[in-house]
């Protein structure tokens, strides 16, 4: 199995997941909103790590028998992977519970704006 299907695997494994857990989460009685709000977005941010990691992956699959393409898309992916992260951290304004993956992370993943 190549190693880029493994992450895919793990991705999709973990949108399920991610899913299933948050209905469970929904439909319970004893958990209150900001409970449930933690929790929610702590399992979002294992989604969107883990699909940052299978867009790598599937980059270096792709590029790595061209060296320097694939030198100058490493360079690209580490880039936009740090001005992503610069941007949610200059607006959330040091309120860590603010720092959304949503807004930060899908301009730089590929998955569109929200």
């Amino acid at each position: 199995m190549p190693e880029f299907t493994r992450f895919f695997f793990a991705y999709l494994l973990s949108a399920i997941l991610q899913s299933a857990g948050s209905a469970a989460l929904y439909r319970s009685p004893n958990i209150d909103k900001l409970t449930f709000w933690k929790i929610a977005w702590g399992m979002q941010g294992m989604v969107v790590t883990i699909r940052a990691l299978t867009l790598v992956e599937l980059n270096r699959k792709v590029l790595s028998p061209y060296i320097g393409i694939w030198a100058l898309g490493r360079r690209l992916l580490l880039g936009v992977a740090a001005v992503v992260i610069a941007y949610d951290l200059l607006l959330s304004k040091g309120q860590w519970q603010v720092v959304g993956h949503e807004r930060g992370s899908w301009p730089g993943i590929g998955d569109g704006w929200p």
